[in-house]
């Protein structure tokens, strides 16, 4: 109508990823048990031993990072992986029971976390999970990026002080890919303030907002 003033070109060009956020990765909770996983202090390790000795039960590690196994002592655990776990658990058990031993471990469950999101969500605050959860299960926690300032391309992971990932979710949009991080309690995960865009459409699939790294491109690029 006349006098009407022209379409906010942000809402009419959605930001590319925006599809995102809506709320599939909270319902793929990870268990924690990736093949990756670094025992840590509070986790519980299943032990069944059978033959010349006899041992079933779950044992938690310690805060030394230690399992205590009845009758063979305590055995260090913390950062290492399910398969180094289970190699290390073998050799204590067999260095006291050198023959007729079946041993079997299997991580049952891993302490949780809370990993802090910010800077330019939906609902900043710390939210809870798994060290195995991946990075798009928090930020869904927290609603998603905003979709008029936050930066789809420009996410930081820090831990006491440090940037311990850079995470460039187009990398993920485009290419499946994104980092798989073992997260700890008091992780940060900060969502910075967008870059420049550019407003792509009339006849093409994809009519989107999509944001740069401050790289020059042709029309022919884009």
């Amino acid at each position: 109508p006349k006098g009407a003033s022209p379409q906010d070109p942000s809402e009419a060009y959605p930001p590319f990823g925006v599809d995102l956020f809506k709320g599939g990765f909270q319902g793929s909770k990870a268990d924690g048990l990736n093949p990756g996983y670094e025992v840590k202090p509070g986790d519980e390790v299943v032990l069944r031993v059978w033959g010349a000795a006899e041992i079933n039960r779950v044992i938690p590690v310690d805060a030394q990072g230690n399992l205590f196994i009845p009758g063979i002592g305590p055995v260090s655990a913390q950062g290492l992986n399910a398969h180094q776990l289970d190699e290390r658990v073998r050799q204590a058990i067999h260095s006291v029971y050198p023959n007729n031993v079946e041993v079997y471990t299997n991580l049952q469950g891993v302490q949780p976390v809370g990993v802090y999101v910010t800077g330019y969500v939906q609902s900043p605050g710390q939210y809870a999970g798994t060290p195995s959860d991946s990075l798009l299960y928090f930020l869904d926690q927290a609603n998603g990026i905003d979709p008029a300032l936050g930066s789809y391309r420009r996410i930081r992971v820090m831990r006491e002080g440090e940037t311990i990932a850079k995470v460039d979710l187009y990398e993920f949009l485009l290419e499946g890919s994104i980092p798989r991080l073992q997260f700890r309690d008091g992780d940060t995960i900060i969502v910075e303030e967008r870059g420049p865009t550019i407003f792509v459409g009339g006849d093409v699939q994809r009519r989107y907002r999509y944001e740069l790294l401050g790289e020059k491109l042709t029309g022919a690029k884009v």
